[in-house]
């Protein structure tokens, strides 16, 4: 082989190889927004659409691993429980010593509603959680939210965000919820 051909070889391989490269990064860089969307759209169903939070939050079972490391490298309070529920909504908590242990039990295993329920409402808890109630169990996490909601316009301060959220976490269940 001349060394004309050689280097037109290397040159093209070159080429080929940064251009590789660039849709390595594109592809890598696409899938690192989609991974930030999922995660942000965990602990903030009220900015999405109801069919769009549910696909958000529906992970392809190729993607659990790394949201497992990225659970694991989370560098703050808030994104490790964005990732715990999102990871407890599609049954890949590791361990049982995760915050959102119980929505996983409640939503993936067996524990009874009514114990849901009590952590959801306890300090250890988080009301958000209610509302990725089962079918089965909309109705009584309806009732709870909304009895909320009649204790909060009850208190003499106007606190209008947490009736907010109260409100969209129930419009939430009465679109159908997750399934």
């Amino acid at each position: 082989m001349s060394s004309r051909w050689r280097i037109l070889t290397w040159t093209l391989l070159v080429a080929v190889s940064g251009t590789l490269a660039v849709a390595d990064h594109e592809v890598a860089s696409e899938e690192s927004q989609v991974d930030t969307a999922r995660i942000e759209a965990a602990l903030s169903l009220w900015e999405y659409g109801h069919k769009e939070f549910n696909q958000l939050v529906r992970l392809p079972h190729s993607d659990i691993g790394r949201f497992q490391g990225l659970l694991r490298a989370a560098p703050t309070e808030r994104s490790r429980r964005s990732l715990a529920v999102l990871l407890a909504l599609n049954c890949a908590l590791p361990g049982k010593r995760q915050a959102m242990a119980p929505l996983q039990e409640y939503r993936c295993k067996r524990l009874p509603y009514s114990r849901f329920e009590r952590w959801a409402t306890s300090a250890r808890g988080d009301v958000y959680v209610l509302a990725f109630a089962k079918p089965a169990d909309r109705s009584a996490a309806i009732q709870v939210l909304r009895a909320k909601l009649r204790v909060a316009n009850a208190l003499p301060h106007d606190d209008v965000e947490g009736k907010e959220f109260l409100t969209e976490l129930a419009g939430y269940l009465e679109e159908g919820g997750l399934p």
